[in-house]
């Protein structure tokens, strides 16, 4: 073995799919603290809000949500940390897309914190992945941050998936494919 080549691993600390574990959310969490500050995709933002509140109220946590819905960028970032210190989470949530993800992954950097990840389809690989792609307003590549550790947790609901339109997949598969030249490239 050649000596100057070198091999690494990061993973998420922990890994857990079911039907239903967004409703299970604060138990989850509650490792970390009681209050959780989620990043959480417009498509998702409302519903989930209103439900991941009641969760937490019923558990004697506290919750407090940050809606991505334009583009991550380092303005963004900045809006959704600044929201997040405000409340004094101990632990932060991103939930959605791959740029929601990311988003969720730079407030977590930036404020110290653990991480868990909630992806809302198999269409993305940023839910294990620890980096976040930044990009500007006129949706250019920007930035890439990197970070030392993957998620902490990340949590798959199935249900959530599972209704996930198949169109979402089918740009996981392309993305999948794309991901070999990337390596390649770097």
């Amino acid at each position: 073995m050649n000596p100057r080549i070198s091999c690494a691993f990061g993973s998420p600390g922990r890994y857990i799919q079911g039907p239903k574990e967004l409703d299970r959310l604060n138990v989850h969490t509650e490792k970390f603290g009681k209050k959780a500050f989620a990043v959480i995709d417009s498509f998702f933002f409302d519903e989930f809000t209103e439900k991941l509140t009641a969760i937490y109220e019923t558990s004697d946590g506290a919750f407090e949500s940050f809606m991505y819905h334009t583009e991550i960028t380092k303005e963004l970032i900045g809006q959704a940390s600044a929201k997040a210190l405000a409340f004094s989470p101990d632990v932060i949530i991103g939930i959605g897309g791959g740029k929601s993800l990311d988003t969720a992954k730079a407030v977590a950097h930036q404020l110290g914190l653990p991480l868990v990840i909630i992806p809302t389809s198999a269409s993305t690989d940023a839910p294990t992945s620890a980096m976040s792609v930044i990009y500007n307003d006129r949706h250019e590549h920007d930035d890439v941050y990197y970070y030392i550790k993957n998620p902490d947790l990340v949590l798959v609901d199935s249900t959530i998936i599972a209704n996930a339109p198949v169109r979402f997949l089918v740009a996981g598969m392309g993305d999948a494919l794309a991901t070999v030249f990337e390596g390649r490239a770097s």
